[in-house]
């Protein structure tokens, strides 16, 4: 029940017309002042009694961005795209001036992707190469979605934080020693920055051979390998491979015979200042090193 105006002497124009409720726009006494113009739970359910099909606006703090497919952590794959949408806890019914712009972690700072208007829902797009954009240390695309625009009367901005998963990355590798324990066999240690894994496989093969060893490091993103008992006069690859549910990356060390470290083109090649310098020579009976 909702008490109506209805003072001991009759007013016209306000008596039984208007009610005795100073929070509803409907009061018989609205004093001067600014005023909000939203209509009231008690203005609507009155007016739906009566047979006006009317709904309560939705305020700007139920509002939220929401996507079918990535949770409220952000986490979802970089490789389809994605729908976000703005839901409220009451249907909303009005909106304009809607903006939505898609962001992703650069080299310097947030850049736009991609921008959009006039919709109540925005489609990002999958995101295959990321070789334009930063990754944090989980291997993952740092982004966001940001929505503007006015939503049943009220001025909303949300933004939706995203954590966009790809496969794994090497970030870096080197050779940190070659060690040639007698003029036959050599020891490698590198270590490996990687990130969207938790482990690593190592797998060393040599030439004119059919065997392939293979060791599991599980170090997450910084681990250490070792490759033991390298024939010296043969090419030798150590292959690294991170793997997830998105597929797998393989980084291969190289060395030619002599346990030179080499390139694809087979030239030489050491892996940072971090690595020694390690130069195998032959002095016509047997290989030695020179550590730089």
């Amino acid at each position: 029940l909702h008490k109506m105006y209805a003072p001991a002497a009759f007013e016209k124009g306000k008596s039984l017309v208007y009610l005795d409720c100073p929070s509803s726009l409907m009061h018989y006494d609205l004093v001067e002042g600014l005023k909000s113009f939203e209509i009231d739970s008690v203005t609507i359910e009155l007016l739906r009694k009566v047979g006006w099909d009317l709904y309560q606006p939705a305020s700007a703090d139920s509002v939220r961005l929401v996507c079918d497919d990535i949770g409220e952590n952000g986490i979802g794959s970089s490789y389809i795209p994605h729908v976000f949408r703005i839901t409220s806890s009451k249907p909303v019914k009005s909106s304009f001036q809607e903006k939505w712009s898609f962001y992703l972690k650069g080299r310097n700072g947030y850049e736009i992707v991609k921008e959009e208007s006039g919709e109540l829902s925005f489609e990002i797009p999958a995101i295959v190469d990321n070789s334009d954009y930063e990754m944090n240390v989980n291997g993952d695309l740092a982004g966001k979605v940001v929505f503007t625009g006015f939503v049943d009367g009220n001025w909303v901005e949300r933004t939706f934080y995203l954590s966009l998963e790809m496969r794994p990355s090497f970030v870096n590798v080197q050779v940190l020693s070659v060690d040639h324990y007698d003029n036959k066999n050599y020891n490698v240690s590198f270590v490996v920055e990687y990130a969207g894994s938790d482990e690593l496989e190592i797998a060393v093969e040599e030439e004119y051979s059919t065997k392939r060893r293979l060791k599991l490091v599980k170090e997450p993103f910084l681990a250490h390998g070792y490759a033991m008992g390298l024939r010296t006069m043969l090419y030798s690859w150590i292959d690294i491979k991170a793997k997830n549910q998105y597929g797998e990356s393989v980084y291969t060390l190289s060395f030619a015979p002599g346990g030179i470290l080499i390139d694809s083109s087979g030239a030489p090649a050491w892996s940072g200042n971090a690595c020694k310098k390690i130069r195998i020579e032959y002095n016509g009976t047997s290989f030695y090193k020179k550590v730089n």
